[in-house]
């Protein structure tokens, strides 16, 4: 399926859960279930507290987060190397040789994902995307957002587009 069609896909599926009340990482990995081949149970359980800016503290989006659990479920381990990590006090530092493209992959995310966060909405914040202080939400708040043309539809653009 090409990458635009793929993307459109993704989208109306994530327009889907949103319509369902589930938030950003839920309803991203919810879209992506059947790449990510895990139970949406798993993934609903798991993702549950990233809700509206890492545990409704409002701060980085969650999508973004999920995206990088997405990530890492399909990491391919098996190219994981057999020898122990070294010993040493450069420990700290160390990165096991099959990760190095996963922090990569999640590098080009974060980047990727910042650069088009700030330019819709000059923040990768989830209080100042969706404009609402999710840890004590006013009810006007709360209906800018989810109205017809609110910026529910942008985080929705923004979470198709992690996927």
């Amino acid at each position: 399926m090409p990458r635009n069609a793929q993307q459109k896909a993704v989208r109306k599926r994530v327009e889907g859960y949103f319509a369902q009340g589930k938030p950003c990482s839920q309803a991203l990995l919810l879209a992506l279930k059947d790449e990510i081949g895990s139970p949406p149970e798993t993934l609903l359980q798991a993702s549950a507290a990233l809700a509206r800016g890492l545990g409704g503290t409002g701060s980085v989006c969650s999508a973004l987060v999920a995206g990088m659990l997405v990530l890492g479920l399909k990491a391919d381990d098996s190219k994981s190397s057999a020898s122990p990590a070294p010993s040493n006090e450069w420990l700290d530092v160390y990165t096991p040789p099959h990760q190095e493209h996963l922090f990569q992959l999640c590098q080009e995310l974060a980047l990727r994902f910042s650069k088009d966060a700030k330019e819709r909405f000059g923040t990768v914040l989830c209080r100042d995307m969706s404009g609402v202080d999710w840890r004590s939400p006013s009810p006007t708040e709360v209906s800018r957002y989810y109205a017809p043309d609110g910026r529910v539809t942008g985080c929705m653009d923004t979470v198709s587009q992690v996927a």
